[in-house]
């Protein structure tokens, strides 16, 4: 009787490399169960992507990018939604802000300081497909500042009745837009808080 073997290459498998005929994404492999794990892994990857519009994408990237850089971050957003479920409530606070220890991505995909550019940025991706949605338009592709406010506004003209919180969304974001640069971050932080009250109650 013989025993099997216990070392890869004992079992005929050296290395390999695999490389996507779609992007050109090249992974070399030691192991027959690594190769597996990388075709399997990657073909998902394609088939995530393609699901998702350009908005969604340049949303979702910026997301991944946050939460694969602080991966703490990651740990407890997902407690934090273990919390909620679990409560059945909501754990915000109207007058939340974005602290020091909340991180922002920046066009490169690192963390930096949060400025309003950028954060209107990310209020865009999450915001601007439901929001369009409300009102039968197509979503904006990389909307400016202003036109992210436009999108706001007409969704608040349309709304019936009138949204309280889309209506203070309204004063955050141009207050943001136009006021002291010390104040940008903690307004642009209770817009998030009202934009995403009222599209979840207009839904």
């Amino acid at each position: 009787m013989t025993s099997e073997p216990d070392t890869p290459a004992a079992r005929g498998w050296d290395q390999a490399t695999y490389r996507c005929g779609r992007c050109g994404a090249a992974y070399t492999v030691t192991t027959e169960e690594a190769y597996l794990q990388a075709v399997g892994v990657h073909t998902d990857a394609h088939a995530v992507w393609d699901r998702l519009n350009p908005i969604e994408r340049d949303g979702f990237t910026s997301i991944l990018r946050t939460i694969l850089s602080a991966p703490e971050l990651g740990f407890e957003l997902l407690a934090l939604a273990d919390r909620q479920q679990n409560t059945g409530g909501d754990t915000s606070s109207p007058t939340a802000v974005l602290g020091t220890n909340t991180p922002q991505p920046d066009c490169q995909g690192g963390l930096v300081a949060a400025p309003a550019n950028n954060t209107f940025t990310a209020l865009s991706a999450c915001f601007s497909r439901d929001l369009a949605a409300l009102i039968s338009e197509e979503a904006p592709h990389d909307p400016t500042p202003n036109e992210f406010i436009d999108l706001v506004a007409r969704v608040r003209d349309a709304v019936n009745p009138v949204s309280g919180d889309l209506m203070d969304a309204l004063t955050e974001l141009t207050e943001a837009l136009n006021g002291p640069a010390d104040d940008q971050r903690e307004q642009l932080a209770r817009a998030r808080i009202h934009l995403r009250n009222a599209v979840e109650a207009v839904r």
